[in-house]
């Protein structure tokens, strides 16, 4: 069987090394083989290199050219510092921890992430070892609030009092900050509205899925209809982002032409991811909405279920990406 391993991920890749392949309709049916050869050369359009694993195949379930799933057990350090995941806000341009101080103090802290998997992530530098943090720290604001203005009002007050200690804060306090934020909440009639454009936003995904320009432009005209009628709101923080972005996306996205509708919809699913880290983030995470990252492009995107659906690579490379949490 032969795999794929993207360029970043090759210094923790062996010869020997075990691997696990599950087949995305077989749950909980775990096939194991082992890696026996790395090819010695690098895809230019993918980044990618291949790998041979060695299996058994009872029953010959696995088929060629079948897509299957592989999870490689591979050892990242003698001693690393790890913090649980979910204790890192990642805002999309940086990725953030809450320092715990005692007393009901906290403090943001930019840190660089390491290698991840079982729900820990390796903290390369901004933390040190001994140091608290919370490990729930997108749980700490409020699931209405502006993220990136809860976050600046803590560090102007940490700077209004002379870097010396952090300013006191409870999370209660910190939902109190959202809800001074511009978006901290959406009206229910924009509510309704920005219903109707996420299952547009949904539709056009699916149709760069399948390679379909006529099923962009028809699902790209229900979410031209849905963005005029945002027009007649009053439209504030990432409400009034995607608004404006629809505008701007619109043209390539009617234009009949597959690489451009996925350049639009790259720059539409910013705005879209905004808004659901954002004012959305309740209703996004009732509907099963996650966020997914695509490395290559390094664009995100949003979609439902736990299949990665990466709509910006084509056909061959549907399966490149990483979820997301919010």
């Amino acid at each position: 069987m032969l795999g794929s391993i993207y360029e970043y991920e090759l210094p923790f890749i062996r010869t020997g090394q075990e691997a696990e392949i599950t087949l995305p309709y077989e749950p909980g049916v775990v096939y194991k083989g082992r890696i026996s050869f790395i090819y010695p050369y690098l895809s230019a359009a993918t980044r990618t290199v291949q790998i041979r694993i060695d299996l058994k195949n009872p029953k010959f379930k696995l088929k060629p050219e079948m897509y299957v799933n592989v999870m490689i057990t591979t050892k990242v350090g003698e001693d690393v510092l790890q913090v649980p995941d979910n204790a890192v806000i990642r805002t999309g341009t940086k990725n953030i921890v809450i320092m715990a101080l005692g007393g009901g103090r906290f403090k943001p802290r930019d840190v660089v992430l390491g290698a991840e998997g079982e729900g820990v992530v390796e903290i390369k530098s901004g933390l040190a070892d001994g140091e608290k943090v919370v490990t729930s720290a997108q749980f700490l604001i409020d699931s209405e609030s502006n993220l990136k203005e809860a976050l600046n009002r803590m560090i102007e007050a940490r700077k209004s009092s002379g870097e010396k200690e952090a300013p006191k804060a409870t999370p209660g306090e910190m939902k109190e900050t959202g809800k001074e934020a511009p978006q901290a909440g959406t009206p229910e009639n924009q509510k309704q509205v920005m219903s109707d454009v996420t299952d547009a936003y949904m539709k056009i995904h699916s149709a760069l899925v399948d390679e379909s320009p006529a099923g962009v432009k028809t699902y790209a005209e229900s979410l031209a209809e849905a963005g005029q009628k945002l027009k007649t709101e009053k439209r504030v923080g990432a409400v009034k982002d995607v608004v404006e972005t629809i505008d701007r996306t619109l043209p390539g996205l009617l234009s009949g032409d597959i690489g451009e509708a996925k350049a639009s919809f790259a720059i539409l699913s910013r705005a879209m991811v905004k808004y659901v880290e954002g004012p959305g983030r309740r209703e996004a995470r009732a509907q099963g909405i996650k966020i997914f990252y695509c490395p290559m492009k390094k664009e995100s995107w949003l979609q439902t279920g736990s299949s990665v659906q990466n709509p910006f690579l084509g056909k061959d490379m549907l399966v490149c990406g990483n979820e997301i949490k919010y």
